[in-house]
């Protein structure tokens, strides 16, 4: 067995490096056509080679993990087209099916994480092979914070799908996930706690801060103020809201634009151009052939939820037929975005406000948000009435509400879902009807965490998770 798993992770060790070696003479001015890099792989040893593997947009930037999107209520399908979803894992994901996999035994959001896990090793331990000087201090730093970034997103992402929902009490005990931390081949890891899980993407951010420069040339480059956000929305996800609102309010510090949609153009086939001035880290999730643009339709409540006045009606649907089509992606294409923007971190300081019973410091926030995303008449006046609330309570209603309209199709509603189980108020079972038949899936239900593909199960004999 051990055999079998040492061997995988070999070939993903030499994918890497003939994929490096390929990147590298892509970058040369000679033919590259002519090369033969299956004879002589190239070794990355330099900092412009670990920056090289890191600027891989289709490995850092692409390809998170998508089955939450999959699994969420943002949406149905007909049962034609959930028959001809690509695989028996979308099917039984949609319908939260006891078994994911029914034979299939390869997860593309398990495998593409540990891929990019493998590359931030690879990049860590290269770079503190490498003595830091004066001269190339903002390089080693940009590196080394860049990888943690990454390598605490793909823990993240992983957590969302593979965990249980942190819950502090258990967190001991819950199982996590195996924590790579080195390139080593020979490494036989088992599950770590939950606990340990977040306590490593906290350490990784948290060195990451002192690492990364303020601003980034490019938005597929992960920033200080990205580092800001993403601690904010785990911390969200951990319900610690003191430490969320700590990292909205840094986060909000550095970049509090909001688009004025307005200037937006309702007859566009994508109304959102990519890297748009609210994104603060760029970067886009797998898209499964169940939620290919075509062959989903928007939930019809969320769809009504929408007042006629609210541009999010407009830029973020189109309706045909009877149906309302999702083209509001911040990562202007057909791909999800699940990066980090600053609509999402305002969301985030307004709920930890309102529950921490500072409603009109939650007021303020929520009324800035949706004043930009409503419709001004011709002479540039506006109709927003202000929303209010008169306690922590109705403050809380408000703006779970707007996150919930703000934030579809952002690969956040799984995690949402999951984490406000814990509250009678906003625990919610949600439902599908596919050829007649209703599948349900209730608050806490043990199917909110997914089964580990099997190939991993067989390769390194970890537990595997529970859902029944």
């Amino acid at each position: 067995m051990m055999k079998k798993h040492i061997s995988l992770y070999r070939q993903y060790i030499q994918c890497f490096l003939l994929a490096f070696t390929i990147l590298i003479l892509q970058s040369c001015k000679k033919d590259w056509l002519d090369a033969k890099p299956d004879k002589s792989l190239v070794v990355p040893t330099t900092l412009q080679d670990f920056q090289a593997i890191l600027d891989n947009t289709d490995v850092f930037n692409t390809n998170y993990p998508g089955l939450n999107e999959v699994s969420s209520d943002n949406y149905y399908v007909t049962f034609g087209n959930w028959q001809n979803s690509g695989s028996a894992l979308e099917r039984n994901s949609y319908t939260w099916s006891k078994e994911l996999y029914a034979g299939e035994t390869y997860n593309a959001d398990w495998n593409n994480s540990y891929k990019r896990i493998l590359y931030t090793n690879i990049a860590i331990e290269g770079v503190n092979k490498i003595t830091s000087t004066n001269q190339n201090l903002n390089d080693w730093n940009n590196v080394k914070g860049t990888a943690l970034f990454y390598r605490a997103f793909s823990y993240y992402n992983l957590s969302q799908l593979f965990c249980k929902p942190y819950e502090e009490i258990s967190s001991t005990t819950d199982l996590g996930l195996p924590l790579r931390l080195s390139s080593d081949v020979n490494a036989k890891l088992q599950r770590s706690s939950i606990r340990e899980t977040y306590d490593q993407i906290l350490k990784d951010l948290n060195v990451a801060i002192g690492l990364l420069p303020e601003s980034q040339i490019y938005l597929t480059r992960p920033s200080k103020n990205a580092v800001y956000a993403l601690l904010a929305r785990v911390y969200l996800g951990m319900r610690d809201y003191d430490k969320a609102l700590e990292y909205a309010k840094l986060s909000l510090n550095k970049n509090s634009f909001l688009i004025d949609y307005n200037t937006l153009q309702e007859a566009d086939n994508l109304s959102f151009p990519r890297f748009n001035g609210e994104v603060i880290f760029h970067s886009e999730a797998s898209n499964y052939t169940i939620i290919y643009r075509s062959n989903f339709n928007v939930d019809t409540t969320l769809y009504r939820t929408y007042q006629n006045n609210d541009l999010r009606k407009s830029l973020f649907y189109t309706v045909s037929g009877a149906d309302a089509i999702f083209r509001g992606n911040y990562s202007g294409s057909n791909a999800f975005f699940n990066g980090l923007a600053v609509d999402e971190i305002m969301l985030i300081r307004a709920e930890c406000y309102a529950r921490k019973n500072m409603v009109n410091r939650a007021m303020e926030d929520i009324n800035t948000l949706l004043k930009t995303r409503w419709k001004k008449n011709s002479d540039g006046t506006s109709e927003y009435n202000e929303l209010t609330a008169s306690n922590s309570l109705e403050a809380l209603k408000i703006i779970l509400e707007e996150r919930r309209k703000e934030l579809p199709f952002r690969e956040l509603r799984w995690t949402d879902l999951r984490r406000l189980n814990s509250d009678p108020n906003y625990a919610i079972t949600i439902k599908r009807k596919i050829n007649n038949q209703v599948y349900a899936l209730s608050p806490n239900d043990p199917k909110y965490t997914l089964s580990i593909p099997p190939d991993e199960i067989n390769l390194s004999d970890i537990v595997q998770n529970k859902r029944d």
